[in-house]
């Protein structure tokens, strides 16, 4: 029997993914958080390569500040700046072309200023935190965050300001903003830095393979307890509880069961959870856990408690099938728009319905970045994009399904889950 915090004597040091723990604590903590609670952060040298990057993109596009904020963890821009997992009560970022005051706003302490030099570990670059107690689920807090905002864009009252996921902002921020510094102009730059953030650095990619590592490992996981008796749950609690004690911060778990000839969709989330496994069961499992530093990938199976009828290997054949497809056509150069009309040509040819959401799509530090392979998708495919394909359809009552990531290199795309690709029968 293990003692101490989960996942000791596993190998590797886990600790407490909470960078802003200081800041919560109270009036005048100091907004830090030691080197070594930290898990795996991204080298100053992969960040130092982004903002150079981005500081390029403002000078073509003479942008003299750029502006985002999110309160999800699964949205990554705040990430991809100043590697500070936003969480739930939203967090901003203001990032400056021509100097290096980068200034991050945060839940915290009310009226909280700190100056830092840019290499406190919990937000590297960050030069400038302002905290103010506010939450999401109080309307007038929203004064605060957006007022925190304002004071760090104040300079560019007359300057040209990047905007970055507006879409994904609260609007009362976005209406204040605009209106209070109506004398700046706003660029819309969430493409041009989405351009930027789907081609993934050699430091990116090592990330990516250990998510997958880490994802494969938390299926076999999960599939290894099933057994008739438990809940869909409980399968949930079992992959969650390896993924965060094996290197993960979050992420999304999902379980669907079903009597063979009752799909009932896709694949539930927890407040639907509450089935019981049964004999003959057929249950769909997806895992979709960031790996240590943040970077996403998603890997989905199939398993049967018991044998699997002949129908739901066929349409798992065909799922595989219809993965190669699209698979196969990820190269340098692709365009995403006709690659999936070839697909949805492909899947009405064999009897299937066509896909009416999203089968194939890029992750990053965001749970779905670009491209798409959907008719709306103007990128085309490049060499070091991470993109997940994840076919999924019901025909004569089975639920054809799965779900693997693929690097785009010159010669073609790698598969680099190695879970192997079968139903699983416990």
């Amino acid at each position: 029997m293990s003692s101490g915090r989960p996942g000791a004597g596993r190998g590797r040091k886990l600790l407490p993914r909470d960078r802003a723990d200081a800041v919560l604590a109270g009036e005048g903590a100091e907004m830090t958080a030691p080197a070594d609670r930290l898990n795996a952060p991204m080298s100053r040298t992969e960040l130092e390569r982004r903002w150079r990057a981005v500081r390029e993109l403002m000078e073509r596009q003479g942008i003299d500040v750029l502006y985002t904020q999110t309160d999800h963890e699964n949205w990554g821009y705040v990430r991809y700046l100043t590697d500070f997992p936003q969480g739930g009560y939203g967090t901003s970022v203001v990032f400056p072309r021509d100097s290096d005051n980068v200034t991050l706003v945060s839940h915290g302490p009310a009226g909280g200023t700190q100056h830092l030099d840019g290499s406190n570990p919990a937000a590297p670059g960050v030069r400038t935190w302002l905290t103010e107690a506010y939450f999401p689920a109080l309307d007038y807090c929203s004064r605060l965050d957006t007022g925190a905002a304002l004071k760090a864009l104040q300079p560019y009252a007359k300057g040209r300001i990047g905007i970055v996921g507006a879409h994904q902002m609260v609007f009362p921020m976005v209406d204040t903003i605009r209106r209070e510094l109506s004398g700046a102009t706003f660029v819309d730059l969430t493409a041009e830095l989405d351009s930027l953030k789907m081609i993934k650095s050699a430091e990116e990619i090592a990330f990516i393979r250990g998510t997958a590592k880490l994802q494969d490992d938390t299926m076999a996981a999960a599939i290894g307890m099933i057994e008739p008796g438990i809940r869909d749950i409980d399968i949930i609690a079992a992959a969650e509880h390896y993924a965060y004690t094996h290197g993960s911060e979050y992420g999304v778990f999902m379980v669907g069961s079903a009597q063979p000839g009752e799909p009932d969709g896709f694949i539930r989330p927890k407040h639907q959870a509450q089935r019981v496994i049964e004999r003959g069961d057929i249950i769909s499992i997806l895992v979709e856990a960031c790996g240590a530093g943040g970077l996403y990938c998603e890997v989905g199976r199939t398993v049967v408690v018991g044998s699997a009828p002949d129908e739901l290997h066929e349409e798992y054949d065909f799922a595989l099938e219809a993965q190669r497809f699209t698979v196969d056509q990820l190269r340098p150069g692709a365009s995403c728009a006709e690659i999936f009309e070839k697909y949805q040509e492909f899947m009405v040819e064999h009897g299937r319905e066509p896909e009416k959401r999203i089968h194939c799509h890029g992750q990053g530090y965001d749970l779905v970045e670009r491209p798409l392979i959907r008719d709306d998708e103007t990128v085309t495919i490049a060499r070091d994009m991470n993109i997940t394909c994840h076919p999924n359809f019901v025909r004569n009552g089975v639920f054809g399904y799965t779900c693997d990531n693929y690097l785009v290199h010159d010669d073609g795309p790698e598969h680099i889950h190695g879970l192997e690709q079968k139903i699983y029968e416990v």
